[in-house]
């Protein structure tokens, strides 16, 4: 199935959020760093997730749609599934070509698959590192604070619609009261992976039954 991706989210006025997600009956689970931090593991729990069934949906790019009212519309940022040598081991998957000489990490085929077509997010996940593995709920104004991502994406989108601080902080809200927000804590730990794995897999599955 093409994908449906959108190379320059920044100037319609959807909003761009640095996450890695898979789908689920037709719903989307987004997985994002503190602040959208880089080296979180977003991409290797999405590929590793795949050997459990759940397909892909993207990696380091999720482009929200704020139309409309209910869950926000999810689509894909055009980037491929890329994996540092040692998370294609982690997640068992199989290394494609090199991303680049100068830069080791390798594309990697979703091992589930992956779907094409736009669908509402069902949570956006926050990953962090804990010793038991949980999923808490986000709530009050920290929903806000978590969509205020450092990421490059969320400076291009700012610059490209000319918000005031005032009218970036309505829109966050506003889209922070339509999505969603877990915190999944889990050991940061590549012998712990597979509990990890497990305890969000089950939280999905609940999610969605």
């Amino acid at each position: 199935m093409a994908r449906c991706t959108l190379r320059s989210p920044h100037s319609t006025g959807l909003f761009p959020v640095h996450a890695s997600a898979v789908e689920h009956r037709g719903r989307v689970y987004a997985f994002t760093g503190a602040a959208g931090a880089a080296g979180a593991g977003k991409s290797t729990l999405v590929a590793a997730l795949g050997r459990a069934g759940f397909r892909q949906f993207c990696d380091d790019t999720l482009i929200l749609s704020p139309v409309g009212v209910g869950p926000p519309i999810s689509l894909q940022g055009p980037k491929r599934l890329k994996l540092w040598p040692e998370g294609v081991a982690l997640a068992g998957a199989e290394p494609g070509e090199l991303v680049a000489a100068d830069y080791p990490k390798h594309n990697v085929d979703p091992v589930a698959g992956s779907v094409g077509e736009p669908l509402p997010l069902a949570e956006l996940v926050f990953l962090e590192t804990g010793d038991i593995p949980l999923v808490a709920t986000v709530g009050g104004a920290d929903r806000i604070e978590r969509l205020q991502d450092d990421h490059y994406t969320a400076e291009l989108w700012s610059q490209a619609n000319a918000q005031s601080r005032p009218d970036r902080f309505a829109t966050l809200a506003a889209l922070a009261r339509r999505i969603a927000m877990q915190r999944f804590v889990r050991p940061f730990d590549p012998a712990r992976l597979a509990e990890g794995i497990d305890h969000i897999a089950t939280h999905i599955r609940k999610a969605t039954a």
